[in-house]
């Protein structure tokens, strides 16, 4: 799951939660079961749907999503055909991770000073984070460069860059620069001109 790797601890024990809702009979199970289950404190869980709550408002879910509990029962309301992962991939694209991981493949991260300053971050919290993916991503068989560029299997480093930015953003082009949008487009207007070539 992408979001082993992307989401900070926070978020995934959030996820943690609203996946285990889903998975319950009819969304719903007792207040005591659910702590003992994930192993979080009452107050935890209580902060956890609160953000859970916020997250849905944050990412225009409300009308899909709702956590709701009388301190004996927590249930997962569900009013449309929303799904799990469509508050999975929006935890993802607000990651630290992600942002770094974006930079990093458009060339625009310099340096850790430079990223911490312009994001408003501390620059322990980027230097751990960058250390921390550096780490995970050897397991696909890649890694960030002391130049902070992607090396190592490069059939690997594009698949993995293809199925992330294909599963977060789908066909949502604004991630992309301008330029690169112009030169796709471009491209792909020659590429009509020669298909209408006789050969």
């Amino acid at each position: 799951m992408l979001y082993n790797f992307f989401l900070d601890k926070a978020d995934s024990r959030k996820l943690e939660l609203f996946l285990y809702l889903d998975n319950c009979l009819s969304q719903k199970e007792l207040w005591s079961v659910v702590t003992k289950d994930l192993d979080i404190s009452d107050f935890l869980l209580n902060k956890m749907i609160d953000e859970l709550n916020s997250d849905f408002i944050k990412y225009s879910l409300e009308n899909e999503f709702e956590i709701i509990s009388d301190q004996v029962n927590v249930e997962l309301m569900k009013f449309n055909i929303g799904s799990s992962e469509e508050l999975e991939l929006r935890l993802i694209r607000e990651s630290l991770a992600f942002s770094m991981t974006s930079d990093i493949f458009l060339s625009q991260f310099i340096s850790i000073t430079a990223y911490s300053d312009n994001k408003f971050l501390s620059y322990s919290s980027v230097y751990k984070k960058l250390n921390d993916m550096k780490q995970g991503l050897e397991g696909f068989g890649f890694t960030i460069s002391k130049s902070f560029e992607f090396e190592g299997d490069e059939k690997k480093l594009r698949y993995f860059l293809w199925y992330l930015f294909t599963k977060t953003y789908n066909q949502d082009l604004t991630f992309y620069p301008n330029y690169i949008k112009e030169m796709t487009l471009n491209f792909i207007s020659n590429l009509e001109i020669y298909r209408k070539k006789p050969l």
